[in-house]
């Protein structure tokens, strides 16, 4: 066990999560289908929740009548580095060249772990527009509600599977370690479950 998990409850359990998430694939096939999308998935904290997404959704979509069959890619954008204070998030790792990958004219999906503030969802949202993209929209894990001690940068998340109140520090899911903890933290992000950390002492702001 992680020390940040020793200092955390559960929000939602394996199961509530797994559930949630099959609810949302099934709205993201009724959704997108038709429209050839392509999820661009934020790395690392949106990989464990997008690989159960993908999985739901290609399960469902061999059951039903609808069809979707997303083209995938990946951005690594910094915002918090190795601290606790959100800075101007910066791309560490771009989407592949417009010959490999070309976004012009598409709808793009930016599937992410949390919404709080939204601050890395508009600068990512701003990118793709740039690139040429047709329609950004977002799918993330955790919408979070509430009053905020921030800025508000970005709408709510065009679907999400769970949500939670602002000022929690969550971790699971592919979710940030407490940045409190002096070691283990990075092992909570694949916890099946999602927890708050209790006693973090600040409010995130992602």
């Amino acid at each position: 066990m992680s020390e940040s998990t020793k200092r955390a409850r559960v929000l939602y359990t394996a199961d509530q999560v797994q559930e949630k998430i099959d609810i949302v694939a099934t709205q993201a096939i009724e959704r997108y289908h038709g429209k050839d999308p392509i999820f661009v998935i934020l790395l690392n904290g949106a990989m464990p929740f997008a690989t159960d997404l993908l999985r739901s959704i290609r399960e469902q979509v061999k059951e039903g009548d609808l069809d979707l069959d997303p083209k995938m890619a990946s951005m690594i954008v910094s915002t918090y580095g190795h601290g606790k204070e959100p800075k101007q998030p910066r791309i560490v790792a771009d989407l592949p060249p417009p010959d490999v990958l070309d976004v012009e004219d598409r709808t793009v999906v930016i599937v992410d772990d949390v919404h709080d503030s939204g601050r890395t969802l508009s600068f990512v949202d701003k990118h793709i527009s740039r690139l040429g993209a047709s329609c950004v929209e977002s799918l993330v894990l955790v919408q979070k509600t509430g009053p905020s001690e921030h800025e508000i940068y970005y709408p709510d998340a065009t679907l999400s599977a769970l949500t939670s109140p602002r000022g929690e520090w969550l971790i699971g899911i592919g979710m940030d370690g407490d940045p409190n903890a002096n070691q283990g933290s990075d092992a909570a992000r694949w916890e099946t479950e999602i927890l708050v950390v209790e006693d973090v002492g600040f409010a995130p702001a992602d």
